[in-house]
């Protein structure tokens, strides 16, 4: 269990603005920030996310917490993992952080267990008499030991002897074949899925193999490539090669490199850039996009220089513009080759400066489409303004529009008022007015009676200040609304481990107890964005007194409910008068 005193650190640390807005856009709203909620099909901004008091709020569907809520519910992972997640985004560090297991399913667990016994099998074989070849084929790609460690590089034994490894530790064939790691045949025999491969094994976020891509050494007819299938622990839509040392070394690096294949990886690696990741041959999603925000430094996209790697650019650029995340594109000119072509012909020195030349994504639009369309010719020119002007009608800053309508000018021979023109014209063919100018609002309340009131204002101060719980104990008071009842009774148990707990205190607290109190963390969200004053001994002491009389009425209007409802209406005349008296003379009936 992480300790409560690292976890409150960790909230401290942790912005929910800059947490939040890694998963999903947050639109800045005067001294608070709206979004559109994740947690239900939200179409207007109904997520309030409070700076001050570190907690959201959706008006619509109740969704609401703090930091560690908000992780643990959009990537449905346990409390633990969602405050580690939190830790790992903001770069904290603490041993307790690294004793704590991750919580999973068994079925989960075992598939893990077998990917990372076949990740040892695959680095002994490597090293063992059968993976000469493998070895060889690395020493001409210039891979070093050193890298072949760093990436854990293996091989996998010929002839099923994998299989037969994991078996002999106690790995079933279901869960082998669920992890990908075997192929069954029609017969309801099974084969190795990878045999006879180069072995590149796949991590998650958590450092925990997740999947291989096998390599062919010696071209036999077979696919040169060879991926794990979908997984309950994998999907390549989901993660992304070398992210887990990409996640180590970004920060130092000021910024993570995105190429299409494992050899550029291991290129850039070799001129000293280590934080980069692969696609593995396939589109760059928006679930890679989030992975990439949590490293909170520059993208720098280093995709291949022909006509496939640069519509990916493109692609890439609209979804990373989506999320908000700050890129570079490496600008390839004529350059056809990749990274690692270019290591081979021209020398990691000359890699090296070419990973340095970066341009933004307006300047690669002019490129890109310069290079498609044939700018001699009338027609040609009027296609190219109208392609590239989609592209810039999120120019807000007027220097930066002007730059770039003074290029587009250059190019096609056009005046500087006829592009501006058609951009505008864009503009507004798109309907895409300026996120800020959403307006939010919060719902109308619906009026509340006096026990509601007094109850939200004791449980609200309860939950802020550790002398208002101390002041209400003494005079033995109690709630009525039951989700109150409870979050009391929690407050009281952190009390005595904590005396000077705060209102996100209470919440991570009522996370570790139980995954079941996800609505009581929701009722102090929508409480916390009330705009109740801070404790005032005076003023809680009134509403107290307040909340006795009207626990008094209501408990008398129940009264007048039984009577009425009974049977004799001579008696129940006589009981409602007596009760009325007494009612007046205890001013308990007013509203």
């Amino acid at each position: 269990m992480i300790p409560l005193n690292v976890i409150e650190e960790i909230r401290k640390q942790a912005d929910i603005v800059n947490i939040i807005s890694t998963y999903i856009n947050v639109i800045k709203k005067g001294n608070s920030y709206t979004a559109i909620c994740p947690f239900h099909a939200d179409k207007n901004p109904s997520l309030m996310i409070s700076k001050s008091k570190q907690i959201y709020k959706c008006f619509s569907c109740g969704a609401g917490g703090n930091v560690f809520t908000f992780v643990q519910e959009y990537e449905k992972i346990s409390f633990v993992e969602a405050v580690k997640k939190v830790a790992s985004i903001i770069g904290f560090h603490d041993k307790s952080l690294e004793e704590s297991t991750r919580q999973v399913s068994d079925d989960v667990r075992e598939i893990l267990a077998a990917l990372n016994d076949a990740a040892s099998n695959f680095q002994y074989a490597l090293k063992s008499q059968n993976g000469e070849k493998a070895l060889e084929y690395l020493k001409n790609r210039e891979i070093s030991q050193e890298m072949i460690d760093f990436f854990k590089l293996g091989y996998c034994f010929e002839g099923g002897i994998n299989i037969k490894m994991l078996r002999a530790k106690n790995h079933r064939v279901d869960v082998l074949d669920r992890a990908g790691l075997l192929i069954r045949e029609g017969s309801g025999n099974f084969i190795d899925r990878f045999q006879g491969r180069l072995m590149f094994p796949i991590f998650n976020e958590y450092n925990e193999v997740v999947g291989f891509s096998g390599r062919i050494i010696v071209k036999n007819g077979e696919a040169k490539y060879v991926n794990s299938i979908n997984s309950p622990v994998f999907n390549k839509s989901h993660v992304l090669y070398n992210y887990q040392n990409a996640k180590t070394y970004a920060k130092r690096e000021g910024a993570v490199y995105v190429v299409e294949g494992f050899m550029d990886v291991f290129a850039l690696y070799r001129v000293g850039i280590k934080a980069s990741i692969a696609l593995m041959g396939t589109a760059f999603t928006e679930f890679h996009a989030r992975l990439l925000k949590m490293l909170q430094v520059e993208v720098r996209i280093l995709l291949d220089g022909d006509d496939a790697g640069r519509k990916g650019t493109l692609n890439m650029c609209s979804t990373l513009d989506k999320l908000k995340i700050p890129y570079a594109i490496v600008d390839y000119r004529d350059c056809l080759l990749d990274p690692d072509e270019i290591l081979k012909q021209f020398g990691a020195e000359n890699l090296k400066k070419f990973t340095t030349r970066l341009i933004n994504k307006y300047d690669f639009i002019l490129q890109y489409y310069a290079k498609r369309i044939d700018l001699k010719s009338d027609e040609g020119r009027l296609e190219y303004v109208d392609k590239v002007t989609k592209y810039v009608a999120d120019i807000e800053d007027p220097a930066k529009l002007e730059i770039f309508i003074s290029k587009v000018s250059k190019l096609v021979d056009l005046n500087y008022q006829n592009i501006l023109s058609r951009i505008k014209n864009e503009r507004d063919k798109q309907d895409n007015p300026n996120q800020n100018s959403v307006s939010f609002k919060k719902p109308t309340p619906k009026r509340i009676t006096r026990l509601e009131r007094s109850e939200r204002l004791l449980i609200y101060n309860i939950l802020n200040n550790a002398a208002a719980l101390e002041y209400f104990q003494t005079q033995q008071g109690y709630f009525i609304n039951d989700t109150y009842a409870v979050i009391l009774n929690y407050v009281l148990d952190l009390y005595s481990e904590k005396k000077d707990y705060t209102m996100n205190d209470v919440l991570d607290y009522l996370n570790l107890k139980s995954n079941e109190n996800l609505p009581y963390i929701q009722a102090i969200a929508s409480l916390e964005l009330e705009d109740y004053s801070n404790y005032d001994v005076e003023e809680f002491q009134e509403v107290l007194e307040s909340h006795r009389l009207a626990i008094e009425s209501k408990q008398a209007k129940e009264k007048v409910e039984n009577i009425v409802n009974r049977a004799d209406p001579q008696l129940a005349a006589k009981n409602l008068d007596e009760l009325k008296k007494q009612q007046i003379n205890s001013g308990g009936t007013k509203e």
